[in-house]
């Protein structure tokens, strides 16, 4: 009943987060340079993986919609989008744990860590309710 309003809201936040990955990127080299940090290598990981996840999303939805009986084909490229879903979640975590540590070193505030800490934390909590709920 809701699948089509659905798919306009994920396809729209989607669409979002590649745009904002895109754009603290470029900020990010622009202002600091590319400095060879795993925050930066894990930052432009996770911007690879955005963009093909959205390319998947954006297959999985045609197939989905305008294909007939090709549900092996439909099943197999939502999995991929899935599983690269969940891959980009963990390593955007990832990389943001490295910017605080990077920017941790470069002010070693301790509220820094604990914000880095709770960040986290409430992160995966929150992760986990909607997996349950949803």
């Amino acid at each position: 009943r809701f699948w089509q309003s659905n798919m306009i809201i994920h396809a729209v936040s989607g669409t979002l987060i590649v745009l904002e990955t895109i754009v603290a990127g470029v900020f990010g080299v622009v202002k600091h340079g590319a400095k060879a940090t795993w925050h930066t290598i894990i930052g432009f990981l996770v911007l690879a993986i955005a963009i093909i996840i959205s390319v998947y999303g954006i297959f999985a939805w045609y197939y989905q919609v305008k294909a007939v009986k090709k549900t092996y084909t439909i099943r197999a490229i939502k999995m991929v989008h899935r599983v690269l879903g969940y891959a980009v979640i963990l390593l955007a975590r990832v990389a943001m744990t490295g910017g605080v540590f990077v920017y941790n070193d470069n002010d070693p505030d301790p509220r820094r860590s604990i914000l880095g800490i709770m960040d986290c934390v409430f992160f995966f909590v929150a992760w986990g309710i909607m997996e349950l709920i949803f």
